[in-house]
């Protein structure tokens, strides 16, 4: 994700090809059909350097999502309909 981001590569709507073992909390029915934003997102959720810096990402990432609501997919995201829970801490 990281390389992505730095060498300018889009994250919407692309199949990340790592392979990431989900907690049973975080999966959601049905399965997505490949790996994408949501699994990196957990991930980064169970790597944060705080739970202050994490709120403040996942509220600014949802004002995000929320302003460009006719543009953005949650599914082209793989984000299940209640992804702000799974994110929060």
């Amino acid at each position: 994700m990281r390389n992505m981001c730095a060498h300018n590569s889009r994250i919407y709507n692309r199949t990340i090809h790592t392979t990431l073992e989900i907690l049973d909390v975080d999966k959601i029915t049905p399965p997505p059909t490949h790996n994408g934003l949501y699994q990196i997102l957990l991930a980064m959720k169970y790597l944060r350097s705080s739970d202050e810096e994490w709120t403040v990402f996942v509220n600014a990432f949802a004002k995000l999502i929320q302003n460009n609501n006719g543009v953005v997919s949650l599914a082209a995201m793989n984000l299940p309909a209640d992804w702000k829970e799974h994110l929060s801490v």
